[in-house]
């Protein structure tokens, strides 16, 4: 069944998260008071609106009660985003995920009916600081549940080994999802797929493990930190 999402507000994450969910097989719904901004993406989606939704009327008369969820980005207007997580929570929808800035005001988002705050600064920040600080990672997605997806260089441990060899599985506790070569990931691959040193893996798994099964982190730095680095 294709999901039907809701945008509220087209801000910068709710911009980006409208040309994201494009991608996907789903109908997108847009409010916005802005007409300009709206305009930029009514050709692109299902249906739009330009309203203000700080009216209650407005949420109960544009939003279905049955859509799969509602994202709202109403800028760094706290109150705004409050009186609509409200509303929405009173019609019954049944999943609200509103971006926000501040750990202080995503809790008052929750205790008001948000199912998901979404703080996209320190979700940058998550996604960015593996890449910055290894040779090996190239893209970081955290997934949920304490898992994230990681595409990584092949160590040189399992380098020409065959993935029945290698036994991510059961030695490190990792799945690999893909392998890119040359530009073409391959999500097709059997137990005597060899792998090679100019291959990347898309792996998933607990970052740990992950650190573990690439030996990002030198020995130096997880035993004195920059101490160790410097010291003589």
């Amino acid at each position: 069944m294709i999901k039907q999402i809701a945008v509220i507000g087209l801000g910068q994450f709710g911009c980006y998260l409208v040309d994201e969910l494009m991608k996907q097989e789903c109908e997108i719904l847009v409010i916005d008071k802005d007409p300009e901004m709206v305009d930029e993406v009514k050709q692109k989606v299902s249906a739009s609106y330009i309203a203000d939704v700080i009216s209650e009327e407005v949420i109960r008369k544009l939003i279905p009660t049955s859509i799969d969820a509602v994202i709202v980005d109403l800028g760094n207007t706290l109150e705004a985003a409050c009186l609509v997580t409200n509303y929405l929570r009173k019609i019954g929808v049944f999943n609200i995920i509103v971006k926000t800035n501040t750990e202080e005001q995503g809790e008052i988002l929750r205790t008001l009916g948000a199912h998901q705050v979404i703080l996209p600064y320190r979700s940058a920040a998550k996604q960015m600081a593996p890449i910055i600080i290894s040779d090996n990672f190239k893209s970081f997605f955290p997934i949920g549940d304490g898992l994230v997806m990681v595409e990584i260089k092949v160590p040189e441990k399992v380098v020409n080994k065959t993935l029945s060899e290698a036994d991510l599985r059961n030695k490190w506790g990792i799945n690999i999802v893909g392998i890119r070569e040359g530009g073409k990931l391959n999500q097709l691959f059997g137990a005597d797929y060899r792998l090679q040193p100019n291959q990347l893996l898309m792996v998933v798994g607990e970052m740990s493990a992950i650190e573990a099964f690439t030996g990002e982190v030198p020995d130096q730095v997880k035993k004195g930190g920059l101490k160790g680095l410097f010291s003589s």
